[in-house]
């Protein structure tokens, strides 16, 4: 019975210490996907680093027809929000390369998340169906004023 209290009492300790050592984060995409309705319309997306640690940054797209993103390359940053503009409708990736500098706090690490990109073509005006219930509506009236 002591035994089993000595262990318990020693995992607990080691789970408290365990949650409270700093926890060391990456870069981080603020989404993993985008979609962007219409030829020459933009969205954004922003590469960020929690724990404060500089990185540089260089972006690829790639099928570079349908989509250009802004900026391309970056120096040291915390944090970055790209542009990404729509020339054709269809589906691509981006790929964000990031390096961190080795600093006390900071590890040097490095990544690539991916960015998926769908542009798809705005939806059909309505002024079809607009016109078809018109029609419909003006042939109900005709037939209501015929009956009386």
């Amino acid at each position: 019975m002591i035994r089993d209290t000595r262990v318990s009492l020693i995992f607990l300790v080691c789970n408290i210490w365990a949650f409270h050592l700093p926890v060391a984060y990456a870069h981080i995409l603020d989404t993993d996907s985008l979609t962007i309705v219409g030829v020459g319309n933009t969205a954004t997306f922003t590469l960020t680093d929690p724990a404060g640690c500089t990185a540089i940054t260089d972006v690829s797209a790639d099928d570079i027809t349908l989509i250009s993103v802004s900026p391309r390359e970056t120096g040291p940053v915390v944090s970055q929000t790209y542009t990404v503009t729509a020339w054709a409708v269809g589906e691509t990736h981006i790929v964000v390369f990031w390096a961190e500098a080795t600093t006390e706090l900071c590890p040097g690490d490095s990544g690539a998340p991916r960015v998926q990109v769908s542009v798809v073509p705005p939806p059909r005006p309505l002024e079809r169906q607009q016109r078809w219930l018109l029609s419909m509506y003006r042939g109900w009236r005709t037939r209501q004023h015929l009956q009386r």
